[in-house]
């Protein structure tokens, strides 16, 4: 048959080449998507001064900084209780790809932080044991009569109380977060309970009436915080972070976050978070 009335050859020619190319239109735009497509950042603290009820505080001010820097690849902040997080890292078919900021290879257990990388130090801290009445030194919390109770937080590592509970010389009582833990100090359920001391000062800076409660410091090296990092990150993004963190001492917008916040920089006679690591792969 003859070509139809007011038809050109070309016409039918037309349609075999572009389908090829929406094909190809189709696919570049979802790559671009999926490369532009941002990268978790979990939080596992998620009271002030690290989480306020707004949204605001240091992970949301410390993450926008680190977007700032990265340029085109970005994180999104997300925050998740630290049982859901270790979920994550342990799950046997979804491999975490993302990272996980103010932590430290002991706060996530030695043989798990093995499996990952580990920035540079982003500032010190330290815990702080808070007490109902009188203070007991940790000495005197581990050397003194069997039966006492500590509360936790469900799915955090206690270095030095965990080997007590396995010893039968303390009773752990796990809470969902810090504050759960506190509401059980007042009620008696709990003798003590252990807690960032950033949070603790934001707890009594908010709730006056908590001003009862007495802190001491655990008898510990200071906490250096961290950002774990997947080692299934790209490579060049991994290494843009890393460099990132490591030249935040000088960053005047760091600066300005640490003295906000009240943050301390890292101690040098502490091991380096890359001196952790290898401790921890030696365990």
């Amino acid at each position: 048959m003859g070509e139809g009335v007011g038809q050109r050859p070309w016409q039918h020619e037309a349609m075999p080449v572009l389908i090829p190319i929406v094909f190809l239109l189709s696919l570049a735009l979802f790559s671009a998507q999926a490369v532009a497509a941002p990268v978790i950042a979990y939080n596992t603290y998620l009271y002030p001064p690290f989480r306020n009820a707004d949204g605001s505080g240091l992970a949301h001010d410390l993450v926008m900084l680190l977007n700032q820097r990265m340029g085109g690849e970005q994180f999104k902040l997300v925050h998740v209780p630290r049982a859901r997080l270790l979920m994550h890292l342990d799950h046997p078919v979804q491999r975490f790809n993302g990272i996980a900021i103010f932590l430290n290879p002991a706060f996530v257990g030695r043989q798990r932080a093995a499996l990952f990388n580990w920035s540079e130090p982003l500032f010190s801290d330290r815990n702080v044991l808070v007490f109902r009445g009188a203070p007991v030194s940790a000495g005197e919390l581990a050397a003194g009569k069997k039966g006492r109770r500590f509360g936790g937080v469900r799915g955090n590592h206690y270095q030095l109380w965990d080997p007590l509970v396995l010893r039968g010389q303390l009773q752990r009582d796990d809470g969902a977060d810090e504050w759960g833990n506190v509401r059980k100090l007042e009620a008696g359920r709990i003798d003590f309970t252990q807690m960032n001391a950033l949070t603790f000062e934001a707890m009594q800076a908010q709730a006056p009436e908590l001003a009862y409660l007495t802190a001491v410091p655990e008898p510990s090296d200071s906490n250096r915080r961290c950002i774990l990092i997947s080692q299934s990150l790209s490579a060049p993004m991994a290494e843009r972070l890393s460099r990132i963190v490591s030249e935040l001492p000088a960053d005047p917008a760091w600066q300005a976050l640490m003295q906000r916040y009240g943050l301390h920089p890292p101690g040098k006679s502490q091991a380096t978070s890359k001196e952790a690591l290898r401790q921890a792969r030696r365990s």
